[in-house]
């Protein structure tokens, strides 16, 4: 089917698509054509976001369709991912969106964090603020708890015990 796609400078672009085609593999295909990395893509269709995932017939993308290209930079992705002081997500909506949009992230959160990947999948972002606040508690023991064990290694500074340890540390910060 054939697409024309509008750039953020307003250039129009023909492609020749597949209507079972991934929003991705069109992203590519423009970062060929426009020289905008691909995660720097926003596609949009009828007013909405479209997320990597989807084939362009299952969004009712047809032949002679327009789809507007907005090139984002990193400061946008990076408002998207901020975090409040508790963990949580400043827009989780956003954030969910912008995670469920890389799909690479997803399988690496699916493989390494099954309750986190599953809360962005569903549409529950009370469960999904949980869960980072959850885990931003996890990382402040965990930061706790090596600054308690260094204090204790600084304690007796002539222990050799001590300084393997300290050493060891300070090996694993510069790394």
């Amino acid at each position: 089917m054939k697409l024309t796609v509008m750039t953020a400078d307003e250039q129009f672009l023909n492609l020749d698509v597949d209507p079972d085609e991934s929003v991705e593999n069109l992203k590519a295909l423009l970062e060929v054509e426009t020289q905008v990395p691909l995660q720097q893509q926003l596609l949009h269709f009828n007013g909405k976001e479209m997320n990597n995932a989807e084939k362009l017939s299952a969004i009712g993308v047809h032949d002679g369709d327009l789809v507007m290209m907005v090139a984002s930079n990193n400061r946008t992705s990076q408002d998207i991912m901020r975090l409040n002081p508790d963990g949580s997500a400043v827009n989780p909506q956003a954030f969910q969106q912008h995670i469920r949009g890389d799909s690479q992230l997803m399988a690496q959160l699916l493989q390494n964090d099954p309750s986190l990947a599953q809360a962005i999948l569903g549409d529950d972002t009370t469960e999904l603020q949980n869960i980072l606040r959850s885990h931003h508690q996890q990382r402040l023991q965990l930061k706790r708890k090596q600054e308690e064990e260094l204090a204790l290694l600084y304690a007796d500074p002539f222990d050799v015990e001590a300084q393997k340890k300290i050493e060891a540390a300070i090996r694993q910060e510069r790394h």
